[in-house]
């Protein structure tokens, strides 16, 4: 379903946000 993949692509751009802030020593 659409909403499956647009949660897996949501879930995939907050791990994306996590390394981001982390890597920036957040």
């Amino acid at each position: 379903e659409i909403n499956e993949r647009l949660d897996k692509i949501k879930k995939d751009w907050d791990m994306v946000d996590r390394l981001k802030t982390t890597r920036k020593g957040g």
